[in-house]
């Protein structure tokens, strides 16, 4: 009587398991070398949850080197856009283009060798990669005193000891792995929320400067108006629609911020 719940909760996790439609295990994982771009381009790209929420048709292009901003309400799209901009969900509608050539089931491992994410929800892996090898000891050296977690954390053969920190150190931690692939895109989706005011302001005005100097391409979803001026430029997701703000956009950005 006393595993009845335990069975229930692994009935349950099999089942959502399941549901999950995971592609059958093939041996030889293949890692592909990044091509060389210049432009990502949505054209007419849409998505449709179970009828419950859609991203309407999306025409955008995000430039090589550039630091965007993407703003909007929880439930806007914002999530879905970026997991579509990161290969991890093909669009229902439309297409990406990498420059001239259209993203397919044939070449998205080497359009997704391109790009790094942390999003808001996000596994933490221990290991420590750069390409297919260990990342060296003086790169993990580096961006452990940069993010300020070199007192936290000790790695040993480019292992993380630990990941049992706060969700903003976790968090900081998720963006290590990531910075240590080396990966040219970089999408990084509500990542200051968890961190203290003065990590938010050094993460917008020295890590985000310093990784575009690096000539890293930056999607950033963000709602810290204070650093809306810090963006090449920014869109506004809105009831599933995208559009890129003209003008003075660190202004209209601020009021439709306000506004939500």
């Amino acid at each position: 009587m006393s595993s009845f719940p335990t069975l229930l909760m692994a009935k349950v996790a099999l089942e959502k398991i399941t549901h999950l439609n995971l592609n059958e295990f093939k041996e030889d994982f293949k890692l592909e070398k990044a091509p060389s771009w210049q432009r990502i381009k949505l054209k007419n790209v849409a998505f449709a949850y179970d009828n419950k929420f859609s991203l309407k048709p999306t025409n955008l292009n995000l430039h090589k080197g550039e630091l965007v901003f993407l703003i909007g309400k929880n439930g806007s799209g914002k999530s879905t856009l970026s997991m579509i901009i990161a290969g991890l969900i093909m669009p229902s509608e439309g297409a990406i283009y990498l420059d001239d050539t259209k993203i397919t089931e044939d070449n998205i491992l080497k359009y997704r060798s391109l790009i790094s994410a942390v999003f808001s929800e996000f596994h933490l892996f221990t290991q420590l990669l750069e390409e297919e090898n260990l990342a060296s000891e003086a790169k993990i050296k580096a961006w452990l005193e940069t993010l300020e977690l070199f007192e936290k954390v000790s790695v040993e053969k480019a292992k993380l000891n630990t990941t049992k920190l706060s969700s903003g150190q976790r968090k900081r931690l998720a963006l290590l792995v990531a910075l240590l692939e080396e990966r040219q895109i970089i999408i990084l989706d509500e990542f200051a929320a968890d961190q203290d005011p003065l990590f938010r302001r050094f993460f917008y005005q020295k890590i985000l400067p310093l990784l575009k100097a690096q000539g890293k391409t930056l999607w950033v979803i963000s709602h810290d108006d204070k650093y809306f001026d810090m963006a090449d430029r920014i869109f506004l997701a809105q009831n599933g629609e995208i559009k890129e703000l003209k003008g003075d956009i660190s202004s209209i950005a601020k009021n439709a911020v306000e506004h939500f």
